[in-house]
């Protein structure tokens, strides 16, 4: 609930609301307050392609 209550919402709209709102709500707040985006986790082609570049 300390999500929702950063983004000003009351904890009825809190519960109401989806995920995909919520998230949504969420990042767009982020993005207006100077957060950076969390990077995408490696996908296993990559984690593929470096042990075969560096080995291991």
């Amino acid at each position: 609930m300390a999500a929702g209550t950063r983004l000003g919402w009351p904890p009825r709209d809190i519960f109401k609301a989806t995920l995909p709102e919520f998230l949504l709500a969420l990042d767009g707040w982020r993005r207006a307050n100077g957060f950076k985006p969390v990077p995408r986790p490696m996908s296993r082609d990559r984690l593929n392609e470096l042990h075969e570049r560096y080995g291991q």
